[in-house]
């Protein structure tokens, strides 16, 4: 409602608006977003932000431009949670021009080329960290000069401004981004081998936001003129959540397992050891040795015969008479681990000597 003053007017603005005339809408205080996401004011508009979760090449995303992004593309800003070694995170391609946000050996890389001709550009980039370690990384990526046509590119990953990292030559910026290319998320395509398992923030390319949710997922119309416009059919997995690695239990031998976020630790039971508690380290546990005493060998064993015996497990009876000292023509009498000799007429002493 207007209200007349001396020479001037003020406004008593209806809720959730303010300004002088009433311009500027609350719009996360009309709570446009589904639960889990949280809402951002723009300055003309508003935005969900939330997790992803990215399974396989199903859960790649693709966005486009919506034909009336008129600002410079100079940055790219995401945050990441995986433990796959390699992995596309973002890409997008036009004719010579393309960029790619990957996970490589573990590091994180930028790759882009701009420019067409002569003017061509390109910049390659790494982390000096390795991200694939399951817990959650924040990578910004951005032109150092993002007013000039060419200029080098920085990678801050984690808020550690003191680690960046600069690209030794120059590139242009994402402004072929605006329209007409497909922008892809999580991977390269179906059956492409470069999915990513894991999850991902809302990624935002310029500023501009790659949103999870379609205009019908939201509560109200998003009013900024600028935007990325999801066209996969396919909808995101909300949140953040591992595979279910400990179902079935990967470990044997009665050893409990422990859900790591897309890894598993099995906890052996006494006795058992390895990866999946596969390995007997309590080797004599079964008695193996028939007749003779075990001691444990690392994860093999040994047995130390009792007279008499012998064998790998003191399974096989020595002959005490194989190699008897009965001479002149002495006949070999079995005995409990010794032998006699039987003279021959004429022959005594214990070997008819």
């Amino acid at each position: 409602m207007c209200y007349s003053m001396w020479d001037d007017f003020t406004c008593t603005c209806p809720p959730n608006t303010a300004g002088r005339r009433c311009e500027e809408v609350k719009w996360c205080e009309l709570s446009p977003c589904p639960a889990r996401a949280e809402c951002h004011i723009l300055s003309q508009g508003y935005e969900c932000f939330s997790n992803a979760t990215f399974l396989d090449d199903s859960s790649v995303l693709c966005y486009r431009g919506n034909g009336r992004i008129q600002r410079s593309l100079a940055s790219i800003s995401l945050s990441m949670r995986t433990r796959k070694r390699h992995a596309a995170i973002l890409h997008a391609e036009s004719g010579p021009e393309f960029v790619t946000v990957s996970v490589q050996d573990g590091l994180l890389f930028l790759e882009l080329q701009s420019g067409v001709g002569e003017g061509s550009s390109t910049v390659s980039l790494s982390s000096r960290r390795r991200v694939s370690d399951g817990e959650w990384h924040s990578v910004h990526l951005f032109m150092v000069t993002p007013w000039a046509e060419a200029s080098r590119w920085t990678m801050v990953l984690d808020e550690e401004a003191e680690e960046a990292g600069t690209s030794s030559s120059e590139g242009g910026n994402l402004d072929f981004l605006r329209e007409e290319v497909d922008i892809l998320l999580g991977g390269l395509g179906p059956e492409a081998g470069w999915s990513l398992v894991g999850c991902l923030g809302t990624v935002e390319v310029g500023g501009i936001a790659l949103p999870y949710y379609s205009p019908s997922e939201v509560n109200l119309p998003r009013t900024q003129e600028e935007q990325f416009l999801r066209t996969s059919p396919s909808l995101p997995r909300g949140g953040c959540s591992g595979g279910p690695v400990c179902q079935p239990s990967p470990c044997v031998n009665r050893g409990s397992c422990q859900d790591l976020w897309n890894q598993f630790n099995c906890s052996c039971e006494e006795g058992w050891a390895g990866r999946r508690c596969e390995l007997n380290t309590n080797t004599c546990a079964s008695n193996p040795c028939i007749h003779g005493n075990c001691s444990v060998q690392g994860l093999a064993y040994k047995c130390s015969c009792e007279f008499g015996y012998t064998g790998m497990n003191c399974e096989e009876e020595v002959d005490v008479c194989e190699n008897h000292l009965c001479a002149h023509g002495g006949t070999c009498l079995h005995g409990v681990n010794k032998y006699a000799c039987l003279c021959a007429e004429n022959y005594t002493g214990p070997y008819c000597r």
